[in-house]
């Protein structure tokens, strides 16, 4: 029997895999993991919605499948506000290029609460851009 375990993770990325699963790409305390979810895209689907680029949750895992999804932060707000999304998109490339390996927990905190304010805050979204960054910098050296 597999094992199953539960980790606060970002989606990153999404890519479809075959007719109704998909690869996700997580950001979590150990950096950058893919995982499979399977049938998400299939009519009625139980975790369609909580799949979304953005979305901040716990994920239970069972190998290398996601078996369970509870959204902490859905990023819904973020698709209503061009500027929101473009800088959502600006984290994610950051996340998924700069090599975060002993710094991957930190660096999960700081892309968190910056995920949280773009979606809860109807403020100005450049001081949370330049927030993350500074950080960013200040956890790579």
């Amino acid at each position: 029997m597999r094992e199953t375990f539960v980790e606060v993770g970002i989606i990153i990325k999404a890519v479809r895999s075959g007719d109704y699963d998909a690869r996700l790409c997580i950001f979590n305390g150990k950096g950058l993991q893919w995982r499979t979810i399977k049938g998400v895209y299939r009519p009625k689907a139980k975790f369609a919605a909580s799949c979304g680029l953005f979305t901040v949750a716990e994920f239970t895992i069972s190998g290398q499948s996601i078996t369970g999804i509870n959204v902490l932060v859905a990023p819904y707000n973020l698709a209503r506000d061009i500027n929101r999304y473009y800088l959502a998109c600006s984290f994610a490339d950051a996340l998924l290029h700069l090599d975060f390996v002993e710094q991957a927990p930190q660096a999960l905190i700081t892309a968190v609460n910056a995920y949280t304010a773009l979606a809860t805050t109807n403020e100005s979204c450049y001081p949370i851009f330049l927030d993350f960054y500074r950080k960013v910098l200040e956890i790579l050296g």
